[in-house]
Parts: C-alpha cells; structure tokens; sequence
C-alpha cells in the first residue's frame, strides 16, 4: 500500500533492548523478525532505513557524556550485531544512527554543551563501527542526527558531521512536525469540526524552518 501510494522509502524504526540477553546480545529469534520485515519492503520496491529507535526514549541510549564510555560500549556491540546480519544488503537498505537521542535528564529543549560532545562522539562512533565491517557496510549510506533531531540553530551549529572515508555516503537527519496545529493531535477529533486547513501562515511557518537546512547544507557540503 505504501508503494502503491507513490512513496519509495519507508523507516523501520525497531526496539532492541527488551530483546537483549545480560551481554547485550539480540536474541536470533528477534533479529530473524527484523529481517522479515526489511525484506518486506525490499521485496515491495522500497528504499529501507533501519535504525535504533525507542532506546533512546529514556533508556539506556542517551547523550550522557559522564556514562559515554558505558553507553558506546553497548552502542558498538549492537550496531555491530545488525551490520554483520545485514552485511550483503544492497543500497536500497541504509542504516540511521538512533532516533530522538536526549541527554540523562530527558531535556527537548536547553541542552547543555555536554550534551552536544556526547551526540558528536556517538555519532563518529557510529560511522567507525559500521566502515570498519565487512561486505556493503564499507560503503552503506548512513544516516546520524542531532541532538533531538532538531533542525534549529541551537542543535544544528554544535552539531559535528562525522568524518567519513567513504565520500557523499552519509546524510544528516532532522525530524520536523511544524506547524504542530496542523501536524499534531492532542486530543480526539470532533467529527463535527473541519479538519485542520493548510494556510499561509502555516507555509511560512515551514519554510523559514526548512531555510534553516538549506542554509546548513550550503555550508556543509
């Protein structure tokens, strides 16, 4: 349905840690469950991102800089497991670093310079580990974020884009859900009332956002 609706990709955002063992191992049975669906949509035509998504919801995985050591520890040894599974994948499979990381004190917003060295550190972590494995990994396309995933200003400027040794493979990530009074719902819909009406406002809102990124990627490219 997905396909059949125009779109070419589709994230698989996967929940690792309730199906790990005391030495951070994946379970076979869970990992052959993640592979089972990447080949769904592989097998559909689709572009696949496959990430490490609700571990960081206040789990283990965060941009704690005090515990980082402990963390990338367990970071490498997990991103290690799902490379070495889907080495022989092809380029229609990327892989993205994690999802919304936030620091030990769950913060969206006010994150400290600490928090930002931690992100940077994770993020380098994560494209080491995956070019130093074998097979497609050499040369997969990767994607890291920001703190948040934010795309404003106080998240992208400390922001550190990883080095690569392979060129033009690695993309950065932003998450945008703006104007959030047409993007979001914090309460049931009255089937009474209109839907939400795309506006003017709600299209400069957006844009001035997006010009943000544009600016960023101009003078990182």
């Amino acid at each position: 349905a997905v396909k059949a609706n125009g779109f070419n990709a589709v994230r698989i955002p996967v929940t690792w840690f309730p199906h790990t063992d005391e030495e951070f191992q994946v379970s076979e049975k869970w990992m052959n469950r993640v592979e089972e669906v990447v080949n769904y949509a592989l097998d559909a035509g689709l572009y696949v991102i496959l990430n490490v998504h609700h571990d960081t919801g206040g789990e283990w995985l965060s941009a704690d800089l005090s515990n980082i050591e402990t963390i990338s520890e367990k970071y490498v040894k997990l991103w290690t497991q799902i490379a070495n599974r889907f080495e022989k994948y092809g380029d229609h499979l990327l892989f993205e670093s994690y999802n919304e990381i936030l620091d030990e004190n769950k913060l969206w917003v006010n994150a400290k310079g600490d928090d930002f060295i931690a992100v940077n550190n994770l993020a380098q972590t994560f494209v080491n580990t995956i070019r130093g494995l074998g097979e497609n990994n050499q040369h997969r396309n990767l994607i890291v974020n920001t703190y948040a995933a934010n795309g404003s200003h106080e998240m992208l400027d400390p922001f550190v884009i990883p080095t690569d040794q392979i060129p033009d493979h690695l993309m950065v990530e932003v998450h945008n859900y703006s104007p959030a009074s047409f993007c979001k719902m914090t309460e049931d819909l009255d089937e009474n009332e209109p839907l939400p009406v795309w506006t003017e406002d709600f299209q400069s809102t957006l844009a001035a956002e997006l010009d943000i990124l544009v600016e960023y990627y101009n003078a990182n490219h």
